[in-house]
């Protein structure tokens, strides 16, 4: 069995220009971005993140990330610990040097368990 457990998670439309950071997390985090587009800022670099896509934070990780100022995200995130928490993201080869997932024909699905998972936590 594994040690993970759910530790954030919600939904958002973000206004143009949205920005969240500098910031520095204590778990994991995935957003989902369900429409429009944005950077993603880590030591590694600059990522440019769009629907259909996934990017990824990781704990102790300076991040900051920003919604366009044209075609905002709408995005779900879910953030996971424990000891196992980064073996998932080990298994699809996401790292802090390449932290955005390709969600290929699964957006839909992912965003509805997301949603799910928000709508039922008690977080």
């Amino acid at each position: 069995m594994l040690d993970i457990s759910l530790a954030d998670n919600g939904e958002e439309v973000c206004r143009p220009s949205h920005r969240y950071g500098p910031h520095v997390r204590t778990n994991l985090l995935m957003h989902a971005v369900i429409d429009g587009c944005g950077v993603l800022h880590n030591d590694f670099g600059d990522f440019s993140v769009k629907k259909g896509q996934a990017f990824f934070i990781f704990p102790r990780e300076i991040t900051v990330y920003q919604a366009d100022a044209q075609t905002p995200w709408h995005y779900v995130w879910t953030g996971w610990r424990g000891t196992d928490s980064l073996l998932i993201l080990d298994e699809l080869g996401i790292t802090r040097q390449n932290p955005i997932l390709d969600l290929s024909g699964q957006a839909e699905s992912i965003y509805r368990c997301m949603r799910r998972i928000y709508q039922d936590s008690s977080l």
